[in-house]
């Protein structure tokens, strides 16, 4: 009885841990989809490729780091990016909040933390947001829209690729 219930919870976790991959991956797979290679010197294969061997695990709690936007303190708990004791740099999950999370903010959510553990520039989701809006309204956009996009995300993707600060990026890891 106790090793089915261990099972039962691994597998949980695992499909917890999968769903973070599979959203996270949605927004340059549908943009590879669309005919993007690259959006600015952002790579969308090798992007996937690096997302494919992020560490991702799940954990019941995560610290609460604060955003603030618009003046108002939030805490997110979701998931996060972080480097942990060794230099290595992990995305952790909760499991029961990722569970609730609206799954339409999940692939922001997602590509978001792989971003930051890539070392990508995202701090206010700048280069997420954008890479996802124009994988949702690409048809739909002027030209002139497009190219303001992705000089967006090429200038938030500028340097990136290596470790920019612990929790995605500027935000403070203290809990609240």
């Amino acid at each position: 009885m106790i090793s089915s219930i261990v099972m039962s919870q691994n597998s949980f976790a695992d499909s917890t841990v999968i769903s973070l991959n599979q959203a996270a991956q949605s927004i340059p797979k549908e943009l590879e989809r669309q005919g993007y290679s690259d959006v600015g010197q952002l790579n969308l294969h090798r992007l996937l490729l690096s997302m494919n061997h992020a560490h991702v695990s799940q954990v019941e709690g995560l610290t609460r780091p604060q955003v603030i936007i618009a003046g108002e303190t939030f805490s997110r708990s979701s998931a996060q990016w972080q480097v942990n004791q060794q230099g290595k740099t992990r995305i952790l999950v909760n499991q029961s909040l990722w569970a609730k999370t609206d799954p339409t903010a999940r692939p922001v959510i997602g590509l978001h933390e792989n971003l930051g553990a890539l070392g990508f520039h995202d701090e206010n989701y700048q280069l997420s947001s954008a890479m996802w809006a124009l994988s949702q309204f690409n048809s739909g956009l002027a030209d002139a829209e497009k190219v303001n996009i992705v000089s967006q995300i090429e200038k938030s993707a500028e340097g990136g690729g290596g470790i920019v600060g612990v929790g995605g990026g500027a935000i403070n890891m203290a809990p609240v």
